[in-house]
Parts: C-alpha cells; sequence; structure tokens
C-alpha cells in the first residue's frame, strides 16, 4: 500500500520525494548558475561536465519529441527551448574564457577532442566543414524552423475563434456536456498558447546560431592577437591551437543547437495522431507496396546504365521488392486489400445524405466578422446573451426555448447575421462589431456624428457610433447597445413572435411532466382523453401566437379539461383560457398605474362585424366576410388610432367584444401587425379602462 501511494504522488519513484516537491527551487537555482557562468570563470573539468550535460539533455528532448502524439503534450518546450538556449551560450562564453586565457595550455577535453576528430590533421579542411555545418544549421534548419513556426502560430490564432464556436454550437445543440465543452475549450487554448509561444521561442533559436557565429570569429581573432601579440607565440602555433579549440568548441555547441533546432522543426510540424512519429512514417510510407515495386524497378533499371554502381543499386532493388511483396501478402492475410476495395466501392456507391435533412429549431448564423462577438477570450459575450435570453424567456412565455444554435456563415455579408426558425430564414439584420448603437429616447430632435441606421428589432431610428462618442450620446439622452445586446434583442422578439412554431408535442409533453409532479390528478385527468396532446398543443400555440404566456399551465389545463368535455375547437378553448387568465392579461396590457388605455370601437361597429364573424372551417379560426371596401376602410381607421395611441407614448391595445376578439385579431395581425386584441371579459377587477381612440 505504501509503494502503490508512493507512485501516485511521485511517478518518478526513482527520484528522492524532496526532487518534485522543490522543483521550483532546482530551477532557480539553475537560472543563477547560468548567470553566474557568464561572469565566473569555470574549472575545466566543470566545463567539461556541464558540456556532456548540455548534449545528452538536447538528445533527450529531441527524443521525447520523436514519441509525442501530438504538439500541445509537450507545452513545456517553448520555455524549455529558452533555457536550454540560455545555458548554451554561457557555456559558449566560459569556454571562449578559458580558451583565450589559457591559449595553448587549455585543458577542456570535450573541446579538444572535437576539434581534433574535426580537424583531423588539416586546419583548412576542417574550417571549411564546420562552416558548411554551421551554413546548414542557420540556413536550412533554424530558418525553417523559424518559418514554420511563425505559420502554425497565424492558423492556430486565426482558428480558435470558429473551433471555439464549434464547441459552443455542439453545447447549444446538446450534443456534448458542460463538462466537455469545458475540456475542449481549455485544449484549444492551450493548443493556441502553445503555437503563440512557440513563434516567440523559435526566434531565440535563431539568435543562438547567430551568436555562435559571431563567438567563433572573436575566437579565433582573438586567439591570433592574444597569442602572437601578447604571448609571443608563432603565426603556426597560434592557428593551430586556437583554431582547433575554436572549431571543437563550436562543434561542441552546435550539436545540441542542431538537436534543438530540429526538435523545434518537428514539434511545430507536428499534427495529432493516435500514433509517434516513427509509427507513423512507417505507416504511411509504407502503406501501398505498389509504391516499393516501382521503386524497386527504378533501382533495377539504373543498375545496368553505364558508370552506376551495379551491385549496390541491385541489392537496393532486390530488398525494395522483397519488402512489398512481404507488405502484400501481409495485407492479403489480414484482409486488408479487400477492405480497401469495399472502402473504395462504398465511396463509389450512393451517398447517405439523411443527415443532411436534420433542422435545427433556432440557428443563428453569423458573419466573418461577427464571430469575435461569440469569443470569450476576445471580450465576446454573445453566448452568454443568448443563454440568459433562453432563461428570461422561459420566465416570461413559460415554455423551455430549444438551444440556439450559433454558426458562422460565408454566404452572408461579413458583418450580417440570419436568424431561422425551423430551417426558414425568419429574419435578417447588420450590426457593426466594433461600435455601438444609440437610440434616441427622447425623440427625433437630437442629432450624432455617425452612421444612421435602424435598430433592427423594432425599427426605430439609431446611429452607430465610436467608443469615445459614448459620453457624448449618454448625455443627449441616447440610449446605447452594443452590437451583442442588439443580435440578442433581435433574437428575443424573433422568438417571441414565432414561439408556436417552437412548440411541437415533445415540448408540450415535458411541461406536462413537470406539472405532473405537483398537480398529478389533473395532468391524469387531461392527459386522459383522446387525442389530448395535440388539443393541448393547439390551445397553447394559440395563446403563444397572440404574446401570452403558458406559464400558469394549471389553470390553462384545468380550462382544456372543460372544453374537451364541451367538445369545442381548441380555438374556441383558447378564447376560454383567456377569460381565465385575465389577471395575467390586464397585467401586461395596463401601465404601471393600473390604467388600461385602449383604441374602441363603436357599438354600431362592432354589431356590424359581429354579424359578419364566420368560421372559416378546419379550426382555421374566424374571419369577418365583410364587403372589402369596409374592410380595407375598417383598417385604415384602426391603423390611423394606432398612430395617435403611438405617438401619446403608449401600446396600441384594442378592446372589443368577446364575440369578435377572435376574428378582431385575425384582421389586425394580417393587416397591421403588431397590436394587442382584448376583449371585454379580459379585463379584471382593479383595473381601469381609458379609451384614447374611438372609431365610428
Amino acid at each position: 500500500m505504501a509503494d502503490a501511494t508512493t507512485t501516485a504522488n511521485n511517478p518518478f519513484g526513482f527520484l528522492p520525494k524532496n526532487w518534485l516537491k522543490n522543483s521550483d527551487m532546482l530551477f532557480a537555482v539553475g537560472a543563477i548558475l547560468v548567470i553566474v557562468m557568464l561572469i565566473i570563470p569555470l574549472p575545466a573539468i566543470l566545463l567539461d561536465m556541464l558540456l556532456i550535460v548540455d548534449i545528452v539533455v538536447s538528445l533527450l528532448i529531441l527524443l521525447m519529441v520523436l514519441n509525442l502524439k501530438s504538439a500541445s503534450e509537450f507545452s513545456v518546450f517553448p520555455q524549455l527551448l529558452l533555457v536550454m538556449t540560455a545555458f548554451r551560450l554561457a557555456l559558449n562564453v566560459s569556454a571562449t574564457r578559458l580558451i583565450l586565457t589559457q591559449g595553448i595550455n587549455f585543458k577542456g577535453r570535450i573541446i579538444g577532442a572535437f576539434g581534433d576528430f574535426v580537424i583531423g590533421g588539416n586546419i583548412v579542411v576542417g574550417v571549411l566543414i564546420f562552416v558548411i555545418l554551421i551554413i546548414v544549421q542557420f540556413m536550412v534548419i533554424t530558418k525553417g524552423a523559424t518559418r514554420v513556426a511563425e505559420v502554425a502560430a497565424r492558423f492556430a490564432l486565426d482558428s480558435m475563434p470558429p473551433k471555439m464556436l464549434a464547441v459552443d454550437s455542439e453545447l447549444n445543440a446538446g450534443a456534448i456536456t458542460e463538462k466537455e465543452a469545458n475540456e475542449r475549450r481549455l485544449k484549444i487554448r492551450q493548443e493556441s498558447d502553445f503555437y503563440g509561444t512557440m513563434d516567440g521561442a523559435s526566434k531565440f533559436v535563431q539568435g543562438d546560431v547567430i551568436a555562435g557565429i559571431i563567438i567563433t570569429i572573436i575566437n579565433i581573432l582573438g586567439g591570433f592577437i592574444i597569442g602572437m601579440a601578447m604571448r609571443g607565440e608563432s603565426l603556426e602555433v597560434a592557428a593551430k591551437a586556437y583554431t582547433r579549440f575554436t572549431v571543437g568548441d563550436g562543434i561542441v555547441t552546435q550539436i545540441p543547437a542542431f538537436f534543438m533546432s530540429f526538435a523545434t522543426g518537428l514539434l511545430v510540424t507536428r499534427s495529432a495522431s493516435e500514433d509517434n512519429l516513427g509509427k507513423q512514417v512507417i505507416k504511411q510510407l509504407l502503406i501501398d507496396p505498389r509504391n516499393l515495386f516501382i521503386a524497386a524497378g527504378f533501382a533495377f533499371i539504373m543498375a545496368w546504365l553505364p558508370g552506376f554502381p551495379t551491385l549496390i543499386l541491385l541489392f537496393f532493388s532486390i530488398a525494395l521488392g522483397f519488402l512489398a511483396w512481404n507488405i502484400q501478402r501481409q495485407g492479403e492475410e489480414l484482409g486488408i486489400t479487400e477492405k480497401k476495395e469495399s472502402e473504395t466501392a462504398a465511396r463509389k456507391g450512393p451517398v447517405d445524405v439523411s443527415s443532411l435533412l436534420k433542422t435545427e429549431p433556432i440557428e443563428l448564423s453569423i458573419g466573418a466578422n461577427l464571430i469575435p462577438l461569440v469569443d470569450e477570450t476576445q471580450g465576446g459575450d454573445l453566448l452568454n446573451r443568448v443563454t440568459n435570453t433562453r432563461r428570461e424567456l422561459a420566465l416570461e412565455m413559460g415554455m423551455v426555448v430549444p438551444p440556439v444554435r450559433i454558426t458562422d456563415n460565408a454566404g452572408i455579408e461579413p458583418e450580417e447575421y440570419v436568424v431561422s426558425i425551423n430551417g426558414t430564414e425568419m429574419a435578417k439584420g447588420s450590426v457593426r462589431s466594433s461600435m455601438l448603437l444609440a437610440i434616441n429616447q427622447r425623440g427625433e430632435g437630437e442629432k450624432l456624428e455617425g452612421e444612421v441606421t435602424r435598430e433592427p428589432a423594432f425599427g426605430l431610428p439609431a446611429y452607430w457610433i465610436s467608443y469615445e462618442d459614448r459620453d457624448i450620446a449618454e448625455k443627449k439622452g441616447f440610449m446605447i447597445f452594443s452590437p451583442t445586446a442588439v443580435i440578442a434583442t433581435h433574437l428575443t422578439e424573433i422568438i417571441k413572435r414565432n414561439a408556436m412554431l417552437l412548440l411541437g408535442r415533445q415540448e408540450v409533453q415535458k411541461i406536462v411532466d413537470v406539472l405532473k409532479e405537483t398537480h398529478p390528478a389533473l395532468v391524469q385527468e387531461v392527459m386522459g382523453k383522446p387525442n389530448a396532446l395535440g388539443y393541448v398543443q393547439k390551445v397553447m400555440q394559440q395563446l403563444l401566437g397572440e404574446g401570452i404566456s403558458i406559464r400558469n399551465t394549471v389553470v390553462l389545463l384545468e380550462s382544456v379539461a372543460d372544453a374537451i368535455d364541451a367538445k369545442i375547437l381548441p380555438e374556441q378553448a383558447a378564447e376560454v383560457v383567456r377569460q381565465r387568465m385575465s389577471h395575467q392579461i390586464s397585467k401586461q396590457v395596463a401601465s404601471p398605474d393600473g390604467i388600461i388605455r385602449v383604441i374602441t370601437l363603436s357599438q354600431a361597429h362592432q354589431e356590424e362585424i359581429g354579424n359578419n364573424v364566420v368560421d372559416a372551417g378546419d379550426g382555421r379560426g374566424q374571419t369577418i366576410a365583410m364587403e372589402l371596401t369596409a374592410v380595407q376602410d375598417l383598417v385604415k381607421k384602426i391603423r390611423e388610432a394606432s398612430k395617435i395611441v403611438s405617438e401619446k407614448g403608449y401600446d396600441s391595445v384594442l378592446l372589443v367584444s368577446p364575440l369578435i376578439r377572435r376574428a378582431m385579431f385575425n384582421l389586425v395581425s394580417k393587416n397591421i401587425g403588431k397590436i394587442s386584441v382584448i376583449a371585454s371579459s379580459e379585463i379584471a377587477t382593479g383595473y381601469k379602462v381609458e379609451s384614447l381612440v374611438l372609431i365610428r
């Protein structure tokens, strides 16, 4: 048990317990030692030890990179790269100090051994080889890794908002949980931070190589000057000693630098996979034996060309052919060939398009410039506003609004957005993502410097202004809204206007299931009747269509129970429910002082309309069967009356007899728009009625 606990707390069981606990202290001491190495001379034996540490650690880092499955697994690499670069430069400075101060008496065995190995008795050849290594390191590996890091950082940062948007869309659609969404967001942020940091860290690699070249030149020139001028050494002795030590120092520091540059290039070009790099290369390079057969044939042909090494080429041709034959045989035994053929046939066969038939209940498509409004890392709060909108609508309307799927749409203008209900476009608007919307609440007298526009939800005159002009607009009495507030408000209004389209039988069943916990007898009575679910759905849709909340489910179902027994149509049942919800309706249309200000029709008008109300049949509701000119005249008078009421600062409410209320609502909603039509029986006790306009 003790061993298991120790292993869980310290996965590196071979290390002392306090090493991991005090790892921050160890790094702090290491950083101080690097600074000390730049100032205080080191003994040759200590320098040899540190040079070996540099080479070994750099090799370990390279091997670590080769075995990674994704770049983000090695998130500490940029910081480690900086530490190793500083450590290597400190070693280079320390070696330079010892070479210049000790001259031919320099005792560094590692540097001397590398110098003897590279020069090999010929100083000119050794220097040329060293220069070639430096050129390869600087021009190929380092510059390539730096460029790849820049491109990877740019694409990682550019792809972050769409990735975040995709995660949020899946969360809103219910495809993933909140925990899974948070994990994916964290992974996306870590990946973006990693590539952004790698872009800067790669510059250290490039600077390291340049510093190595400069130090090498200083070593050689400084060695000649010090050896010949200060120590009286001959040109031959100085050239042999200082060139040997300088080349050795350059090689022993460039080898770990090459390892780190190579690791940097591999890491920033690494794509996520279930396998490490070695397995990926083998799988993808040798996946098709036909390529190996072609390569074997090419080597076989080259073997017979004049001047080519026949035996070597024949050996490679036979080896490649044998490898290709062996891979093909194993593939046939495992059924891989048949699988590939079946996959190819499947791709050529009919395409499954069933997934394209699915439509989202509510979808908000945004243009490219509006994506930052969704990205929380860039200050976007559209997702939070949409979530709050769903919560507010649930409290206000009494129904659970389906999740809103937010997608980016390249087919619309960059600053446009489109709201769709059940796959049908219901509204379109545009906002300025970097500006504020100012609406004048005191009338149209005041003006602002900005782009003249219309508020998309209600069509009010407004201005798009800069953030700097906010104080000026507020002093002039303008209401200020952010772009996300504008979109959320418009979305709310569209959902309210089309709430009846979002209420299906499944949603009604959920509402009934919630009520069943507190009123089981009522639910059992209503839902036990034939076709009760569809009946309740139609009643609720009628109420939502007029902006009446269905949150008071108890009163609604009690009324529906009586209506079903009376065998009346759902539309007529909705009128019964409205009368029982008189307090709710009265409060909805009344002003804060408890007065309901209305437009009324003369008694003669109402009698004439009542005599001409007919049922359209098939549950389509009541209509007014009057002459066309009479209907048009009535609509014109109601529109003019509504304008008068709006100019006085009140909402338009038309008060009529209960007998013609439904028919008048159908007429008004189709020809005028948003006017509340209430019956006199829907005025609750305690509310006063004030007629603003009488239509004669």
